[in-house]
């Protein structure tokens, strides 16, 4: 089977991909050399073929970003497993998946895209609730970060497994695409129309941030990226900077979790108009991890929350129960409203799956810092990426160290 314009390694991806005697295969390549368009056609021959597909990736938004790229519905891979639902007043319970050996995932072909992000856990899983005959494909960068949760077993599929690793760059004239090769051979990256490189060095604080931003940072069309959670530059704190730059409605709900092993004295405080973004799955309300959202209103007295979602409103009350059939029948009850949290910035995992139209990446010296946490940060970005260094900052992101932790 053939699709028009298709290059070489694209086709031979396809058809690897639709070779069931092979029951996994991994596709793979850099930003700009159309994975989601190998993907889509893939996905639309397998159904042509009468065969049928499930389709599925690591976070809510990366499962959206299927959709709005190739037409096809996909899912989060939590959900495509069934997963069971945790206590989540224990930061300890372990779901149990609905799907496996002696209960697989109903369909043919299982179609996985950025694979990168999937942890030991999902991948095996995965594997294991592929029924027989069915078959299973991974598309992924492996050039981005691997899962927080440890290492990535995206890499030996690739290299034990047949697979294709695309290598024509469709976007070769695009500035960000240029920056993001640089990056991969080892070399800084070099201002041009679409990137922009400012070392400022000891500059770099929480008041020169507030030069390089503006109205726009509200929508989720401009996005700031930055290498961790944690110090003066981390999310935490610049997040806080931010709100009370860009948002200051007199209005705000101060939302105090008592959840175990958290500090009673950490409040989020939420006003209208703030940029937010969901932090887990919750299948309760159809929120899932990595949705960047923002505050509608809120009921003072009650608690309830109204956020907006992809021109959708949800509401957010301070109770919900969840019944899990899959853990002894458990009912759980919990506040939905701690799985918000401000999204002026978000760290560079937390960004995988994602695309915004701007980028403003600030690079620091961090251990976690790496070129893989560069190339992911500055690929997020479709029409500008301006990068704010600091001292040590470019050689920090230079770095090869792989580091699957965030801060």
């Amino acid at each position: 089977m053939s699709f028009s314009n298709a290059t070489q390694d694209q086709q031979l991806a396809i058809d690897l991909s639709l070779d069931t005697a092979n029951r996994l295969v991994g596709i793979t390549g850099a930003a700009g050399t159309g994975k989601t368009t190998v993907l889509g056609e893939a996905i639309s021959e397998a159904k042509d073929a009468g065969y049928s597909v499930a389709v599925a990736a690591p976070t809510g938004r990366a499962a959206a970003r299927i959709k709005e790229k190739s037409g096809h519905y996909a899912q989060t891979v939590h959900r495509l497993l069934g997963y069971g639902a945790p206590d989540p007043n224990d930061p300890n319970d372990m779901p149990i998946p609905k799907r496996g050996r002696s209960n697989p995932i109903p369909a043919d072909f299982i179609f996985i895209d950025e694979a990168s992000m999937l942890s030991d856990e999902l991948h095996r899983n995965l594997v294991q609730a592929v029924r027989p005959g069915a078959v299973l494909r991974y598309f992924g960068d492996m050039n981005q970060l691997p899962p927080v949760e440890g290492t990535s077993k995206f890499q030996m599929v690739l290299d034990k497994f047949p697979s294709v690793t695309l290598q024509h760059n469709f976007r070769s004239g695009d500035g960000i695409i240029q920056a993001s090769q640089s990056i991969l051979k080892g070399l800084l990256p070099v201002t041009n129309d679409q990137v922009s490189i400012l070392n400022i060095g000891s500059r770099l604080g929480l008041t020169t941030l507030s030069e390089f931003i503006d109205e726009e940072f509200l929508t989720d069309q401009a996005q700031i990226i930055l290498p961790t959670r944690v110090g003066q530059l981390g999310t935490n704190l610049v997040n806080r900077y931010i709100q009370q730059k860009l948002n200051t409605n007199p209005r705000h709900l101060d939302l105090v979790y008592e959840a175990k092993g958290q500090d009673p004295e950490q409040k989020l405080r939420l006003r209208p108009g703030d940029k937010i973004i969901w932090t887990k799955n919750d299948y309760n309300l159809n929120l899932f991890n990595g949705m960047i959202g923002r505050v509608v209103n809120f009921d003072e007295f009650e608690g309830s929350i109204v956020l907006e979602f992809y021109g959708q409103d949800k509401v957010i009350p301070t109770v919900l129960e969840r019944y899990d059939a899959q853990n002894d029948r458990k009912i759980f009850r919990y506040d939905p409203r701690r799985y918000i949290d401000l999204a002026y910035a978000i760290t560079t995992h937390k960004s995988q799956g994602s695309e915004f139209q701007r980028v403003l990446m600030l690079l620091y010296r961090t251990r976690v810092a790496s070129r893989q946490n560069f190339y992911t940060a500055i690929t997020r970005a479709r029409k500008h990426v301006t990068v704010i260094a600091g001292p040590g900052g470019l050689r920090s992101a230079m770095q090869l160290q792989r580091q699957s932790q965030e801060e």
